[in-house]
């Protein structure tokens, strides 16, 4: 991951640089719940079968809130008409 340089941060706004903190603290979020829940890399909609577990629906659930809010951001940046190569939306897998 390649963070805003000042002068994409002058050329597409200041708040370009917390954005790019704010995708990489979803990507650490998401590989940090895979981690502690190794059952929701099987997939969206766990095993009904097993007895619920309330933290690793939530935490399905927060992963699954956090792609939504990287597709806004990814839309936010189309709309600022950001350049891919500057808008930060492909993060490395931690």
């Amino acid at each position: 991951m390649t963070p805003p340089t000042p002068d994409d941060i002058n050329n597409y706004g200041p708040e370009l640089s917390i954005l790019a903190v704010l995708q990489a603290v979803l990507q650490a979020t998401r590989s940090a719940l895979f981690a502690a829940h190794p059952d929701l890399q099987l997939g969206p909609g766990l095993d009904q079968s097993l007895p619920p577990n309330p933290a690793v629906w939530l935490a399905e659930a927060l992963i699954e809130q956090g792609a939504v809010l990287d597709l806004i951001l990814d839309r936010y940046y189309a709309a600022l008409r950001i350049p891919p190569s500057v808008a930060i939306h492909n993060l490395p897998n931690f």
